[in-house]
């Protein structure tokens, strides 16, 4: 570790040296402001003495960056820490975005002792990405460990109740088609193949006894249809047509769907080693039925599906049982909203699920329930349900798990810009509790059995989502909890926070990032609107104004959080302020919240961004001469909103939006939600046309990019085809990548790259005025 202030050579004389009050004031202003923040620049020993102090400070508070949450004893944790004593930093890269790797899908084994977590990342050699599971000590101990490096990939680890083995889904070579499962020995070893179907796999859950599998899988394709043409025979191979008959034919990530359906399949495991090729399919007919969950004593298999006369024109779904040795269906729900993701306690008298009413229609917020289930004659029947989450009006997010004795059941919200986790009691009376809740995302979690321990993925401004633990707590939330303005400033569960597997270490340690600046002003008719920004690495609000680029969410039934998120990071290194703001519409405020914007997008939420672009402007933190707007998905489409009535932007990206509502039905995934919401097209055509920018498009002034995937089903490339004719016929500067083989997300490592390039280059053009940047790479046509 290289020391640079005066006269200070040895941590041991800096841990001698005591600062003085000035020095602790200054220390404590930079907890709030550079916690997280990459690297500080000292100048005198003060300075260092400030970072010695803050490292005493750090593994008793959660809300830090990678290179410093959780300092265990293992070694890099501290030395880490250790390093960020230096002189020099770099602000993040579009490289970085190469270097990144993404977190998911914890598991903990049976005994609490080791965690296991799936790892996504790029490989821009060949294009494509690569998953592979990890392991990591739950205290700690030691640091994390890769266990599986096959070209295919691996996803989906889960722990065999008997804890003798970690299964997963992997495509890797051997028998059978498509994503396979496969066992991995828990005392070490090679990892054997443990199916072997003639199709893929999608999902799989161990039985109690750790000798089955529940599996969900597609019908058998169908047989081509027969040719006869003088006896000649066409390949196999060949492509078929897509013959279409149902009226949910679409669905992105898949394109036309066709009548395969996903029906519930058992699988016994073969205790002498060969891979099951055969399944006892326990589910029949034209529906779709998914999360298999089975019944502590393996009788009973519970899952969700909407069996309706006419599946494919409703959100609804319905929580079922089915015997695990295949028989009777027992409907234990019949609600026309949506069920689903059911969790058996563990005496089994109980399923906790997720239930969305159908009212109001497609911005409902999903709460959490509980049913009580009785045994009638050796068959389970529905008892009495209670809503746990209905008082406080906030969406559930996830799979939700039980405590230990059955009282108590943990789950995730989304509560105002944090998704924090909670326990509420499995019959509804008593005090909500939180559990792990602060400026932060918590993303999948679990519970040592004694539910003395938590280990969680977790992720804040500076923090790339990661494996953390910590001790369980909890804490009553009050009964105004959730109306009491912005959650910024409460923590709970974040004293003994630790970072088991700091995953992106090995290039966030280098960099300096920006700490999310959040704020809370009024729309233009009083609404308080949430949201934040980043200023530049290192700078001060003093030192604006700044060029400013406006960020917008998708959904919009979605929200923005204070969660870390590579573009936004990468915009305020390229010296722009970035706000991001969650306009009526979003979830995490209430259902009246999100409902606001219900027939009247490019409404409400329009005024509610642009009062937060002017908030920056009036406090000379943005430069109303260099703004730039854009967002993906409803962001490209409230994008749209904006350029046809403002003109106060100097350049705006469409990502993946729409523009004519009424050419949109029929042709995309959602025409579900557009029934909901707008009724039938010839019905309600005015409606249809009040949101559709399109009919606008002769006020655009604003240079407009426009991004979208050809293979795009939730959004059609058609609709951005269509506002770029527009605009290039009104002759403002425009332009229409085209992501091919891409769906609604750009997915592909080189076109992510590719991406970020014109964005890049389109705002330097028109927003920073530098005539050199070219997002067409010499090809443009005006």
């Amino acid at each position: 570790m290289k020391l640079f202030s005066a006269g200070i050579r040895t941590v041991d004389a800096l841990k001698a040296w005591s600062p003085g009050q000035d020095d602790l004031v200054l220390c404590e202003n930079r907890r709030e402001r550079q916690a997280g923040r990459s690297r500080f620049r000292f100048r005198s020993a003060a300075g260092v003495a400030c970072v010695l102090a803050l490292l005493s400070w750090l593994p008793a508070h959660g809300q830090t960056r990678a290179g410093n949450a959780g300092l265990s004893e293992w070694g890099p944790g501290w030395s880490s820490a250790l390093l960020d004593v230096q002189e020099t930093t770099r602000h993040l890269e579009l490289d970085d975005v190469g270097r990144q790797r993404a977190v998911s899908d914890l598991q903990l084994s049976p005994d609490g002792g080791t965690a296991a977590f799936v790892v996504r990342e790029m490989d821009l050699e060949e294009d494509r990405w690569h998953s592979s599971i990890w392991t990591v000590p739950a205290d700690g101990r030691t640091p994390p460990r890769r266990l599986t490096r096959s070209q295919a990939g691996e996803r989906s680890p889960r722990w065999s109740p008997d804890g003798r083995y970690l299964a997963f889904l992997s495509s890797r070579e051997g028998e059978g088609s498509g994503s396979q499962i496969w066992l991995l020995p828990a005392e070490g070893g090679e990892a054997f193949q443990a199916t072997a179907l003639d199709r893929s796999i999608s999902f799989f859950a161990w039985s109690p006894k750790s000798d089955r599998f529940a599996v969900t899988l597609l019908d058998e394709p169908e047989d081509p249809p027969p040719m006869e043409l003088g006896g000649v025979t066409p390949p196999e191979s060949r492509p078929l047509p897509h013959v279409i008959t149902r009226l949910q034919f679409l669905q992105d990530g898949t394109g036309y769907i066709g009548e395969r359906r996903s029906h519930i399949h058992v699988i016994e495991l073969d205790r002498g080693g060969d891979p099951a090729t055969e399944t006892v399919q326990l589910t029949f007919g034209p529906y779709d039925h998914s999360g298999p969950a089975w019944s502590p004593d393996g009788r009973w298999l519970a899952f969700s599906a909407n069996r309706t006369e006419w599946p494919d024109i409703t959100y609804r779904s319905d929580l079922w049982l089915v015997p695990a040795e295949g028989g009777e269906l027992v409907q234990l729900t019949n609600d026309p909203g949506s069920d689903g993701g059911p969790v058996w306690s563990p005496d089994g008298r109980m399923i906790a699920f997720r239930h969305t009413p159908e009212e109001p229609p497609v911005y409902g917020s999903a709460r959490l329930r509980t049913m009580e289930i009785s045994d009638q004659a050796g068959t389970p029947r529905p008892g009495a349900v209670v809503d746990l989450t209905d008082r406080i009006d906030r969406p559930v997010l996830g799979s939700p798990r039980w405590s230990a004795d059955g009282e108590h059941v943990y789950v995730r919200i989304q509560d105002r810009g944090t998704e924090p986790l909670i326990r509420v009691r499995a019959r509804g009376e008593g005090d909500i509790h939180a559990v792990l809740l602060g400026t932060s995302v918590v993303g999948e979690f679990a519970l040592t059995p004694d539910e003395d321990r938590l280990v969680a993925i977790l992720s804040w401004g500076t923090q790339p989502a990661d494996v953390f633990a910590s001790a369980v707590e909890p804490v009553a939330l009050s009964a105004d909890y959730f109306e009491s303005g912005s959650p910024d400033g409460v923590r709970v569960g974040a004293s003994s926070l630790r970072n088991l597997s700091r995953i992106n270490a090995h290039w966030l340690d280098g960099v300096e990032l920006s700490e999310p600046i959040h704020i809370r002003y009024e729309s233009q008719d009083g609404t308080p609107i949430e949201g934040w920004y980043l200023l530049p690495p290192g700078a001060n609000e003093a030192d604006g104004p700044f060029p400013l680029i406006l960020k917008i969410h998708g959904g919009p039934v979605a929200q923005y959080t204070w969660g870390y998120d590579f573009e936004r990071q990468w915009w305020a290194a390229q010296g722009y302020v970035v706000l991001y703001t969650n306009p009526r519409g979003s979830s995490g405020y209430g259902e009246g919240f999100a409902h606001a914007l219900w027939q009247d997008w490019g409404g409400p939420d329009y005024y509610d961004v642009i009062a937060g672009v002017e908030w920056l402007v009036d406090r000379g933190i943005a430069d109303p001469e260099r703004m730039g707007v854009g967002g993906w998905s409803y962001g490209g489409i409230l994008t749209n909103f904006i350029i046809v009535r403002d003109h106060r932007f100097r350049a705006a990206i469409s990502g993946a939006s729409t523009a004519l509502n009424v050419s949109l039905y029929g042709t995309d995934d959602l025409q579900r939600w557009w029934e909901h919401e707008l009724g039938l097209p010839w019905e309600n055509r005015e409606g249809y046309d009040r949101i559709s920018a399109l009919f606008s498009a002769h006020h655009v002034r604003t240079p407009t990019l426009f991004v979208v995937g050809a293979e795009d089903r939730r959004t059609p490339a058609s609709q951005s085809e269509q506002f770029y004719i527009w605009l290039r016929r009104l002759e403002i500067p425009t332009g229409l990548i085209v992501y091919p083989g891409q769906f609604h997300g750009i997915s592909r490592p080189s076109f992510v790259v590719d991406r970020y390039q014109r964005y890049r280059k389109w705002f330097a053009l028109h927003v920073l005025g530098d005539e050199d940047a070219d997002p067409f790479f010499g090809r443009r046509s005006w």
